[in-house]
């Protein structure tokens, strides 16, 4: 997650996730706040509406990841494949979550779609 490269910032998307599972779980987004950029449309909207662990669903869960270099040293992309138990709790809902980040010294969430697939 250290390195600007494909696989750092497919470690840095799965990190997030699981920084999401924990921020939700918690009401802590502390660490989640910082890796966010400001203007990061669905990081914000998820953030303002801090009732995901209200709703029964279970914890995120990575199945698969993958890093792409845009601009080598400063601008990739993830894809993540993720589950999660569903609130009804029978059976498992499956996301594609795409994710923009930038590095510059570190890992920021530029810009998160979430999409449902099919099993």
């Amino acid at each position: 997650m250290d390195s600007a490269t494909a696989d750092g910032a497919a470690a840095a998307a799965t990190y997030f996730t699981s920084l999401t599972n924990y921020a939700f779980t918690t009401s802590d987004f502390e660490e989640w706040d910082t890796l966010v950029a400001d203007d990061c449309i669905t990081c914000n909207a998820l953030r303002a509406d801090d009732t995901s662990d209200e709703d029964g669903a279970g914890l995120l869960e990575v199945t698969a990841a993958s890093g792409i270099e845009i601009d080598p040293g400063r601008w990739y992309s993830a894809t993540l494949d993720v589950s999660q138990d569903n609130a009804g709790g029978g059976g498992t809902d499956e996301f594609r979550f795409l994710y923009a980040l930038s590095y510059d010294d570190g890992w920021t969430i530029e810009a998160l779609d979430v999409t449902e697939r099919e099993p």
